[in-house]
């Protein structure tokens, strides 16, 4: 098991594991992030999901330009893209 100075201890493969699911302090200390802060950062990230999902389909729906959409919502095409595909938004 690895030694983690602000948590208990756990293995390094685990370590590997919650930092692909985004679960480790973001302030790199290591700690694997409790289930309660899990729980409120998930429920943060649907909330900001939502909300980009809605303010892209607005645009979308108003017949908006991708560069114009793009500006007004500060992101590349790229990003509008993979929005776009991962909402399932057409145009």
């Amino acid at each position: 098991m690895g030694l983690n100075p602000t948590g208990p201890a756990i293995s390094i493969p685990l370590q590997q594991k919650a930092a692909r699911n985004g679960l480790i302090c973001p302030l790199a200390c290591g700690a694997v992030l409790c289930a309660r802060i899990q729980d409120v950062i998930r429920q943060v990230l649907r909330e900001i999901k939502a909300e980009a999902e809605r303010l892209l389909a607005d645009r979308i729906a108003a017949d908006k330009s991708v560069n114009r959409i793009c500006k007004e919502l500060g992101i590349g095409k790229q990003t509008f893209y993979s929005w776009a595909e991962e909402y399932q938004l057409k145009r």
